[in-house]
């Protein structure tokens, strides 16, 4: 019986989990008319400019390079020329160009980012507690300026989570992806004794 109650369980984690996925995608052009959002995503063409994130600094968040390499992926494939060298300059700039026009290509590729960090979130949570409670967490509506905008909250608070469920399994790697949250949001360092305290070697 409890079999069957855990597989219950488990179903509707996975519904769940499916039912984010899709309210995620539809949100893509969901603003929220903050200013924040703009200079997120535009950090990422910054990069490729050869100039520091307006937001963060270098070398930036794992979202920031994310989408500077969708872009710089765009360029390969559509404005690559080998007529020379004012030919690769020249499509790099009409590159830049196209998504400072429309930003939605790289929050769509920070979407695609989130929800594979999500599932392996989900992955990593065997008894699923810690999964439900996060998701009902960013689910709230209030919570959806953080989730569902291409701020760096959401991906540094699943970084944090992977982090936390990773310390009894690989306190090295633990601390690795902790680091990627921190550089998603420092702020995210005043959690980082949950992580070190059982160890000497880190303990603050």
């Amino acid at each position: 019986m409890d079999i069957k109650n855990n597989k219950l369980i488990d179903t509707l984690l996975l519904f769940l989990f499916f039912y984010f996925c899709i309210s995620y995608f539809l949100k893509l052009d969901y603003s929220i008319f903050n200013k924040d959002e703009i200079i997120y995503l535009s950090d990422s063409l910054l990069l490729l400019e050869g100039l520091r994130p307006s937001h963060s600094h270098s070398p930036s968040g794992i979202s920031t390079w994310f989408g500077s390499i969708i872009v710089l992926i765009d360029f390969l494939i559509n404005e690559f020329s080998f007529k020379g060298i004012e030919a690769i300059f020249s499509g790099l700039d009409l590159t830049l160009y196209k998504h400072y026009q429309n930003l939605t290509y790289i929050k769509s590729s920070l979407y695609f980012l989130n929800i594979i960090l999500l599932f392996f979130l989900f992955y990593l949570d065997k008894k699923k507690n810690f999964f439900l409670i996060f998701l009902i967490l960013f689910l709230f509506p209030k919570s959806y300026e953080i989730t569902f905008s291409a701020t760096p909250y959401f991906i540094g608070s699943i970084l944090c989570g992977i982090s936390f469920l990773l310390k009894d399994k690989n306190k090295f790697l633990s601390l690795i992806i902790f680091g990627l949250a921190l550089s998603e949001r420092i702020e995210f360092l005043i959690l980082i004794n949950f992580l070190s305290f059982e160890n000497k070697k880190f303990n603050i």
